[in-house]
């Protein structure tokens, strides 16, 4: 995190003068910033959801290649796998009668960032503040947040640490805050902000972006059900499959274990098939969110 850039508002620091604006925030927040923690789910359907204050919208997105841009105005494109925000989406906290809206969202580069923010601005006009930050890169080499009114170090900080603690990539989070007319003081807003950006990472949702080669096997009739059984077992995602004079199957298989795939494939049909490599795409993955407590703002 030190090492890396930090920007406060529009303003980049320089890498080494990150450490001095995280420093002095960074053992508080260390306590007061929990985010969720992860395991596999099932996927969701394409739809809006409305729950409660909770309200998020769950689309497809196209898949890019696993290469990053040097360039930064044509994105930031990820080289590993990573987790990121499911959908864009937003979710409500009333504390101490202060209303805080997190909205989450993807983006690839600074302009789609820019517009995120812009676009909540003008949804909610008569906001108190609205407070952001977002990453992008492979190791979050662009790293902005802003406080945007608040006291220093009590909103853009503690929202940019909860996206980190839960290891989001190419993500952004916009708290909105209406003043309740009680005030918080510097710990109670720290709380305020890590809380309501942590509920909204686990009402918005977060999915994991593999990177996989999809393989084409063609096999004869007879052996269709064999190469079926083997995929099903070992839970291999097939892609499409075709019925023509032989069965095609196209499937997606994780970049480190293609090799070890194309020989146990090879192994199980006695080398009674054809294989094609095809491109590297990236396949999400749900991810299950816990939220962990969460300590009510004092103030």
């Amino acid at each position: 995190m030190f090492g890396q850039l930090i920007a406060r508002g529009d303003h980049l620091l320089a890498p080494l003068a990150a450490p001095l604006l995280m420093v002095r925030h960074q053992r508080r927040l260390s306590r007061l910033c929990r985010g969720p923690r992860y395991g596999e789910s099932p996927a969701e359907p394409q739809r809006r959801v409305t729950h409660g204050r909770t309200s998020f919208l769950v689309v497809a997105y196209q898949l890019v290649p696993g290469t990053r841009s040097k360039n930064s105005k044509k994105g930031v494109l990820m080289e590993t796998d990573y987790l990121t925000i499911q959908a864009a989406g937003h979710h409500e906290l009333e504390i101490k009668k202060s209303r805080f809206i997190a909205d989450l969202g993807r983006v690839a580069t600074e302009k789609q960032a820019k517009a995120f923010i812009a676009e909540i601005i003008k949804r909610e006009p008569k906001a108190t503040h609205h407070c952001w930050a977002y990453l992008l890169g492979d190791h979050d080499e662009i790293q902005r947040e802003s406080d945007n009114g608040e006291p220093s170090g009590t909103a853009g900080v503690p929202i940019l640490t909860v996206l980190q603690r839960n290891h989001l990539h190419n993500s952004i989070a916009v708290v909105t805050r209406y003043f309740g007319g009680i005030k918080l003081g510097a710990g109670g807003l720290i709380r305020a902000y890590s809380n309501a950006t942590s509920t909204g990472i686990e009402a918005v949702g977060v999915v994991k972006r593999v990177r996989q080669r999809a393989i084409q096997i063609t096999v004869d009739y007879p052996n269709y059900d064999l190469l079926n059984h083997y995929l099903t077992e070992n839970q291999i995602s097939v892609l499409e499959t075709d019925y023509t004079t032989a069965v095609t199957v196209t499937i997606a298989v994780d970049l480190p274990v293609v090799d070890q795939t194309q020989q146990a494939l090879t192994d199980l049909l006695s080398n009674r098939l054809t294989m094609t490599l095809g491109a590297i795409d990236y396949h999400e993955v749900p991810v299950d969110v816990h939220a962990t407590s969460h300590e009510s703002a004092e103030s």
